[in-house]
This record gives C-alpha cells, structure tokens and sequence, in this order.
C-alpha cells in the first residue's frame, strides 16, 4: 500500500513542477492552478501539454537506449 502512496505522490511532484514550468512560460491562462495542483486549461493547453510531454518522453526514451546501448557495449 505505501509503495502506492509513494508512487503517485512522486507522480504529483512531477506533475507539479512540470505543469508549474509551463505555467510560468506560457501564462496562468493556459495552465491556472486548481485545488489538485496546475492542470492545463482549454484546447490550447491541452495541445501544448501533450506537445510538451511528448518532446519530454522522447528525450528520456532517447537518453535511456542511449545509455542502454553504451552499457552494452561494455
């Protein structure tokens, strides 16, 4: 159960600083903070979050086989 917790509270933190990045570049228009944290608001936002966290998860997947493939090549 605590494993659970942990997770999703490492989740929040995340969500949290992400969305508060983009809260600070694009404005509190598109990225307001709510009672749960900052949540993307309107079509716009939408798009530019997914935008966002796709060219994150990219960079990650990228860095990740990279790394994986160095270290094979050990």
């Amino acid at each position: 159960m605590s494993a659970g917790t942990t997770g999703f509270l490492a989740y929040l933190g995340l969500s949290h600083a992400y969305y508060g990045g983009a809260r600070q570049v694009f404005g509190g228009h598109l990225f307001p903070a709510r009672e749960f944290g900052i949540i993307p608001q309107g079509m716009l936002g939408l798009l530019l979050a997914g935008g966002l966290y796709g060219l994150m998860g990219a960079a990650a997947g990228w860095g990740l086989v990279t790394g994986v493939k160095r270290w094979g090549r050990r």
